[in-house]
């Protein structure tokens, strides 16, 4: 009979952890989270309050530049390329969709043709603005709050 309920109380604790699923930061991963993280995400849009700031992916497809402004999330950490420097940073999931996206490094590469219409370091700067996303129909948004109120999306494909 012991061994019974000592099978029964193990089994339920192996439920317990596959339904309730945490990140290494201690925080609750969203299930939902799960279909960003392990992807890599290219910027495609760069929006603001007047419309698309006009960054546009397919220019850089053309100019050799297609691997610039990238976004890959693992559990802990996120990380990319910028143009044309590596960067990660860690990063921690709040309630909802909040995120909090902590001090970007990168490596050192000087560019020579850097995209005009975003810079690395606005890019980077972006980034660690960011305070909530939201996927849908296969897009990441990643919503950045201003102290003036002003609010921009980085909108990424996986496509």
């Amino acid at each position: 009979m012991a061994r019974f309920f000592a099978s029964c109380t193990l089994l339920m604790l192996s439920g317990i952890v596959v339904v309730c699923p945490v990140m290494a930061s201690g925080h609750r991963e969203p299930s939902f989270f799960r279909d960003i993280a392990g992807k890599e995400w290219k910027l495609i849009a760069l929006k603001t309050g007047s419309g698309n700031r006009g960054f546009n992916r397919q220019n850089r497809e053309t100019e050799d530049l297609g691997n610039a402004y990238t976004l890959y999330f693992d559990i802990q950490q996120l990380s990319g390329t910028g143009a044309p420097n590596r960067y990660f940073a860690p990063y921690t999931l709040g309630e909802g969709q909040a995120i909090s996206i902590q001090t970007i490094a990168s490596t050192l590469m000087m560019s020579l043709n850097e995209p005009l219409d975003l810079r690395e370091s606005e890019y980077f700067a972006h980034l660690e603005k960011v305070s909530h996303w939201d996927f849908f129909q296969g897009k990441l948004s990643l919503y950045t709050l201003y102290p003036e109120g002003q609010q921009e999306v980085l909108l990424f494909s996986s496509d």
